[in-house]
């Protein structure tokens, strides 16, 4: 993500109250612009850049602030400190003492950086500086010791992919996303004499880790992951998903060996039920074992009274998508991915999609 030219000059720092190096950059048209990127510190500053990134330049230089802006800045601020998520990890271009383009980094857990930038769509002139935010975000997470950046584009949203693609990211995946509500009657999930289903504890963990990496193996879920982040990082992220219950994740075993894993989680904001990962050693493929666990994932999710199954599939995996749509789950729509390499574990394993 660091595909871009820049020049150092010097930094008037304190006309914003930051610390942080600036840079020159050039602007097609009409003319050559100074930019000076930055890491804000003050509350003022920062505040500043989260109105740029979810309102656009004009929000935050200065101009009123509508109360749809608002409320999303009051729900950008709620969802930080129910995740605890540290939401103010910012790299904002000035240009004159104005911010022209923003991006925020997120430190999620296992590792990942997820970014989120001001809408180039909406606001079009912010697209010449915001290429070099994303590249900052991405260094600064890099230099924080995350393995990977990740961001999610909007289905044909090609602007936004562009500035992620200029700033050296790479296309990974297409995810479709799916559901299916609540059926009338609770199928029955059927397991082969011989398998059996246990939930997750502490004393099993390394059984669930061992069953994630085999299911890898020859996987279609995502496999350019591969390598970037360890084992620990990978099931870090999972139980990030939605809201963590030990008795939402399953293991398979098959004569007591780990042969494969459902990893479910509620979303409480939307009454579903997230699959947030399911997979299966090579050996226990085309036995009928994904079927039955997608049937027990409809059977929890009458148990909890959630109104919804969800589950994001790579377009790629066509062996997912045929016992997503056999299940009845129906596309709603899609999202592309990009991600940036940061300090790849050359022992690890793919993370899968999630």
């Amino acid at each position: 993500m660091l595909q871009y030219h820049l020049r150092r000059t010097w930094c008037k720092k304190r006309l914003l109250g930051f610390c942080a190096p600036s840079f020159f950059v050039a602007v097609m048209a009409p003319v050559v612009k100074q930019v000076t990127m930055v890491r804000p510190e003050s509350p003022e500053l920062i505040e500043r850049g989260l109105r740029c990134l979810l309102g656009g330049p004009a929000a935050a230089n200065g101009a009123a602030v509508s109360p749809l802006l608002l409320q999303r800045l009051q729900a950008l601020r709620h969802y930080g400190q129910f995740h605890q998520l540290d939401i103010h990890r910012q790299v904002l271009a000035v240009f004159e003492d104005e911010i022209v383009a923003a991006c925020l980094w997120v430190n999620t857990p296992g590792r990942v950086a997820s970014l989120y930038i001001t809408d180039p769509r909406e606001h079009p002139q912010v697209l010449p500086a915001l290429s070099l935010c994303i590249a900052g975000a991405v260094q600064d997470a890099q230099t924080a010791g995350l393995s990977l950046a990740q961001a999610i584009v909007e289905d044909q949203d090609h602007v936004s992919a562009q500035a992620y693609r200029d700033a050296g990211c790479e296309y990974l995946a297409t995810l479709l996303y799916m559901e299916r509500s609540e059926p009338w009657l609770s199928p029955r999930a059927v397991f082969p004499s011989g398998v059996s289903l246990e939930t997750y504890d502490a004393e099993n963990h390394a059984q669930f880790c061992r069953a994630i990496e085999e299911s890898y193996v020859g996987a279609l879920d995502c496999p350019r992951l591969t390598g970037l982040r360890g084992i620990e990082d990978v099931v870090r992220g999972h139980k990030a998903v939605g809201r963590f219950r030990e008795n939402l994740w399953f293991l398979l075993r098959h004569d007591r060996k780990p042969i494969g894993v459902l990893l479910l989680a509620e979303v409480e904001a939307r009454e579903s039920l997230e699959v947030v990962y399911l997979g299966l050693a090579p050996e226990m493929r085309g036995r009928g074992l994904g079927t039955a666990l997608i049937q027990l994932a409809l059977r929890q999710l009458a148990a909890n009274s959630l109104r919804v199954c969800t589950v994001a599939v790579d377009a790629k995996n066509t062996p997912a998508m045929a016992l997503y749509r056999k299940m009845r789950f129906r596309k709603k729509h899609s999202r592309d991915v990009y991600i940036k390499a940061l300090n790849p574990i050359s022992a690890a394993v793919p993370a899968g999609c999630s």
